[in-house]
């Protein structure tokens, strides 16, 4: 996994821009390890936990500030993708988190979920 800046989140349609020098881990699925004790020792339990973009501050439009609200209120899942500094599109079906805006700033902050175990899919430019 590398890190490296995003360029552009969608969710659903709805495409924003990411500020400047907002540097964050490429996603990819991880496992959470938990030791399962007997009597001959411990096991392990892997559980894996879908890789996530986090905390991505974005600017955003009065209109697109509305229609990110509403699909942060939605209960279906909605295609997702991010674009990193190289061109690269990574995608997944999922969720967002969104955090609301700054309104000074036209900024808001945007978490993506995504509900397979696998997590989000590199579709290299």
């Amino acid at each position: 996994m590398a890190s490296g800046t995003w360029r552009k989140l969608s969710a659903d349609g709805i495409t924003v821009n990411v500020k400047a020098d907002n540097d964050a881990k490429l996603p990819g699925g991880k496992y959470k390890n938990e030791p399962i004790p007997h009597s001959g020792g411990n096991e392990q339990k892997k559980t894996k936990i879908p890789g996530t973009i986090e905390n991505i501050s974005v600017h955003v439009t009065a209109l697109q500030h509305e229609q990110l609200q509403a699909l942060n209120d939605r209960d279906d899942s909605y295609s997702l993708s991010a674009v990193d500094v190289n061109g690269n599109t990574w995608s997944a079906v999922g969720f967002i988190d969104y955090d609301g805006a700054t309104v000074a700033e036209n900024t808001g902050t945007i978490n993506m979920n995504p509900e397979s175990p696998d997590g989000f899919v590199l579709f290299p430019n």
